[in-house]
């Protein structure tokens, strides 16, 4: 179904660390959702997009290790995904550090997806990893089917009376 959807967020995260420091961060998000087309033609009849930039309100001390620093206090990410035919997606996820320039995560997607199951594989080249996940889905039934027919069997010794 079609649609454009604005949205916000607001995220925040203290971190406590043996050495008593302690890392604070209130990041605020802004964006939009699109999509586009009914995925019910064999080609080119869906489209998703996303736009959104986050910001780091606060930021308060920096944690004692590297790897765990929060560095990207101002962001930008972009993707879109687009039906190639029947149902195969193809599509990419980026987003960008808007103080340095540098990449921070780049994604190519391929789905193949159903309305109730998909497949999906993604390369992150940044990282130089992927992914492969198995989505099942609509399993909300909300009917009542019914008592099993035939009601219940004995079984005796093993065998079904």
């Amino acid at each position: 179904m079609p649609y454009v959807q604005l949205f916000t967020g607001l995220r925040g995260v203290g971190t406590y660390y043996t050495d008593s420091s302690f890392q604070q961060t209130l990041a605020g998000t802004v964006g939009i959702d699109m999509q586009f087309g009914h995925f019910s033609r064999p080609y080119l009849d869906y489209t998703h997009i996303n736009l959104a930039y986050s910001e780091d309100l606060i930021s308060g001390d920096q944690s004692p290790f590297l790897f765990d620093r929060n560095v990207d206090q101002q962001q930008i990410s972009a993707g879109i995904l687009q039906q190639i035919y029947g149902p195969f997606r193809a599509g990419i996820q980026t987003s960008y550090n808007l103080d340095t320039g540098d990449p921070i995560n780049l994604d190519f997607i391929l789905e193949y997806s159903r309305r109730t199951y998909g497949l999906v594989l993604r390369f992150n080249s940044t990282q130089n990893s992927g992914f492969v996940g198995f989505r099942l889905s609509n399993f909300d039934y909300t009917g009542n089917p019914g008592p099993l027919e035939g009601g219940s069997r004995r079984v005796v010794g093993g065998v079904v009376q």
